[in-house]
């Protein structure tokens, strides 16, 4: 049986103190604001000429249903910009804000029972085979200057796809700051790494951060090993689910493929809105 929405649910990363940590270190204006009850979000800020221009990625996160409340709680605090999670667009609209773009929607992989069970029959085949090609998978704390090679390869696949992820500075500096909780997964052939993730972990969740493969990583099917290794240690360390990112069926489809063919469930987000200017709400 599938597991519900609910039971992915859990806290995302750019709502965790580890972020927000990493955010103000790096110089971010960052504030975690709560109303017991209501709810709660981190909200950052940039400076502008304009003033302190603030915003909240993937929040708030409600504690209840009270839409009154909710708005109210909007309205108190008064984020530019909503990056929503998964709020009631009727709560948004009340609160004086405006839809500016659709949901997106997420690839979470739950995180209790058998990881590979949950997978579709297609990917366990391809699974097995990354085991008979005698890959070794190796797992360690993520080291600024052993996985250097990493990072460089994945700003080399950005250039070349044309997509934007986090800066190099917040790895390290998220690394520095959260000590043991950024990891590397590399799979080798011998001494011949073919494949590498690295993951974000911020309790109760784990979020991918980092990935690359070359060919022969694409053929042994050596990013389906890394996976379920991964799934299987954050499990046993008490973590609930692992964020594997959006699922992009037009620009990605394999990629999409492979997010849900793992077991990952389909999450909505809430889209993004903006407060429309003077709306007193």
């Amino acid at each position: 049986m599938s597991p519900s929405i609910s039971a992915v649910d859990a806290l995302p990363l750019q709502q965790s103190p580890a972020y927000a940590r990493t955010l103000r270190a790096l110089g971010r204006h960052t504030d975690m604001v709560q109303q017991q009850g209501v709810g709660r979000m981190l909200m950052t800020g940039m400076q502008t000429r304009f003033g302190l221009l603030r915003m909240t990625g993937r929040g708030p996160l409600w504690d209840g249903d009270d839409a009154s409340a909710q708005a109210g709680f909007l309205r108190r605090y008064r984020p530019m910009i909503i990056n929503d999670e998964a709020s009631d667009p009727a709560v948004l609209r009340r609160a004086g804000y405006v839809q500016v773009m659709t949901p997106a929607h997420l690839a979470v992989l739950p995180l209790t029972g058998d990881p590979i069970g949950r997978a579709s029959q297609k990917w366990r085949n391809a699974w097995r085979r990354a085991g008979r090609a005698g890959l070794t998978i190796k797992s360690d704390v993520y080291d600024c200057a052993r996985d250097s090679w990493i990072t460089a390869l994945d700003q080399a696949q950005q250039r070349i796809k044309g997509f934007r992820g986090y800066p190099l500075h917040f790895t390290a500096e998220f690394a520095r700051l959260n000590p043991q909780e950024v990891l590397t997964y590399v799979a080798y052939d011998g001494g011949e790494p073919l494949a590498a993730m690295i993951f974000l972990l911020h309790w109760p969740s784990a979020t991918y951060h980092i990935g690359w493969t070359g060919e022969d990583g694409r053929r042994t099917a050596a990013h389906h090993r890394i996976l379920i290794t991964a799934a299987q240690d954050f499990a046993a360390r008490g973590l609930t689910c692992l964020d594997l990112g959006q699922i992009d069926t037009q620009t990605a489809p394999g990629l999409a493929r492979f997010k849900l063919g793992a077991g990952a469930v389909p999450k909505r987000l809430g889209g993004t809105w903006i407060k429309l200017r003077g709306w007193k709400g």
